[in-house]
C-alpha cells in the first residue's frame, strides 16, 4: 500500500508542480515534515503553498502523528476531490477545530465528503476559500448533519450561486454557524442580500443574548438589517426599539409596520433616518402596531402630506409621545397634527415645524 502512495505522489506531484515553487520530493520528505512540525507544536500543522496532492492528503489522513492537532491548514497544495475522500476517512482528525483547505481544487464531490463525515466532530472552523465549489456543494454542506458545531464557514472565491446561498443562510443544520463569507462566488444581489441578513442575524442573537437588542441606535443596519430583524425568533419579545441612525429609508419602515411580530411594541425611536412622506403614510395604515405609545420620528424627511396622515390615523390613538422635530412640515400639518382627533392622548408633543 505504501508503495503505491509513493508512487501516486509521485505522479501527482508531476501534473501539479505548477501550483507550488517549492513541492516535496517524496512522501518520506513529507513526513519528517510533518513529524518536525508536531514536535514543535502537536495542535497545529501548516503546510502552505507547497504541493503534496491527493496521495500526500491520503498519506496524511493514515498518520497518527494528526491525533492531537486542532489546526489543520493545506493551503494552495494541490488536492481534489479524492484527497478530500481520504481526509473526511481519517481516523486521527477527532480533535480537529480549524481546517482550512483553501486555494485548492476541490469540488462539489469534496464538499459533499466533508458534509457526509463523521471524522470533524468538533470542528468549529472550515474555509474552502478559492475552490470550484457550486450549487451542490452548498446543498451538500447545508444538509449536512455532522457540522452542528461549525461557527464559520469560508466559501470565498467558488462558483455558487443564489440557490446555494439561500441554503446555507436559511439552514438549521448549521445551528452555531456565526460568519459566512461568500465574496466572489456568482451571486445577483438577492443572493448578496442574504448573506447580508445572515450576518445582521448572527449580530442580534448575540444583542439579545446581552438583553441589548431593543437599541441598534448608530449601527447602520439598513433596510436589509430590519428584514433580518424581523426574522429572529426573538423579536416579537420586544416593547421598546431605538433605530436611531440606522439608513433607514421608507421601505424599512414598511417592512416594521407591516410586521406580524411588533405587535408588542410600545416605543419606537426612528430618529435621524430618511423616512419620507410615503413612510409616514405607511404608518398612519398600519393597524399592527396600534399599541405604540410612544414614536419618535425626529430628523427625517417628513412634510405636511405626511402629518396629515398621522393625524387622520385612528391606529395612533394610544400615542402619548409623538415627536417630529426637524422634519420639513409646515403650518398646514401643525394644523392638522394640533387638532386631531385621534391624538388625544398625547402628553409630550415635539413638532419642529418649518
Amino acid at each position: 500500500m505504501k508503495r503505491f502512495l509513493r508512487l501516486t505522489f509521485y505522479l501527482s506531484l508531476v501534473c501539479l508542480i505548477s501550483v507550488s515553487a517549492r513541492p516535496f520530493s517524496n512522501l518520506d520528505q513529507l513526513h519528517d515534515y510533518v513529524q518536525k512540525k508536531i514536535k514543535r507544536n502537536g495542535e497545529v500543522l501548516q503546510i502552505r503553498s507547497r504541493t503534496i496532492g491527493d496521495a500526500g492528503v491520503q498519506f496524511l489522513s493514515q498518520s497518527p502523528l494528526l491525533q492531537k492537532v486542532h489546526t489543520l491548514v493545506l493551503y494552495e497544495t494541490g488536492i481534489s476531490d479524492q484527497g478530500i475522500r481520504a481526509l473526511s476517512q481519517s481516523v486521527f482528525l477527532k480533535n480537529l477545530k480549524t481546517l482550512d483547505l483553501g486555494h485548492n481544487q476541490i469540488g462539489n464531490q469534496g464538499a459533499q465528503f466533508l458534509a457526509e463525515s463523521t471524522s470533524f466532530p468538533v470542528l468549529e472552523n472550515l474555509s474552502l476559500y478559492r475552490n470550484k465549489i457550486s450549487n451542490d456543494g452548498a446543498f451538500a454542506l447545508a444538509r449536512s448533519k455532522n457540522l452542528a458545531h461549525l461557527k464559520s464557514l469560508n466559501l470565498s472565491f467558488n462558483r455558487v450561486e443564489d440557490p446555494g446561498a439561500f441554503s446555507i443562510t436559511k439552514t438549521s443544520n448549521l445551528p452555531n454557524l456565526e460568519k459566512l463569507y461568500m465574496t466572489d462566488n456568482s451571486l445577483t444581489q438577492k443572493g448578496k442580500d442574504a448573506c447580508i441578513r445572515f450576518e445582521f442575524r448572527q449580530q442580534f442573537k448575540k444583542l439579545h443574548q446581552k438583553g441589548a437588542l431593543n437599541n441598534l441606535t448608530g449601527n447602520y443596519i439598513g433596510d436589509q438589517g430590519v428584514l433580518a430583524l424581523l426574522k429572529t425568533p426573538f423579536v416579537s419579545q420586544i416593547t421598546e426599539l431605538d433605530l436611531t441612525e440606522n439608513n433607514l429609508s421608507d421601505a424599512a419602515v414598511q417592512y416594521i409596520f407591516n410586521s406580524q411580530k411588533l405587535l408588542s411594541l410600545k416605543s419606537l425611536n426612528l430618529t435621524r433616518n430618511h423616512i419620507t412622506n410615503h413612510g409616514a403614510l405607511t404608518i398612519a395604515r398600519s393597524d399592527k402596531l396600534k399599541n405604540l405609545t410612544e414614536l419618535v420620528l425626529n430628523y427625517n424627511f417628513i412634510g405636511d402630506e405626511g402629518a396629515e396622515a398621522l393625524a387622520k390615523s385612528p391606529y395612533l390613538a394610544k400615542l402619548e409621545i409623538l415627536q417630529l422635530e426637524e422634519n420639513s412640515i409646515g403650518s398646514t400639518g401643525e394644523k392638522k397634527l394640533k387638532s386631531s382627533k385621534f391624538l388625544q392622548n398625547l402628553k409630550k408633543t415635539i413638532f419642529g415645524f418649518h
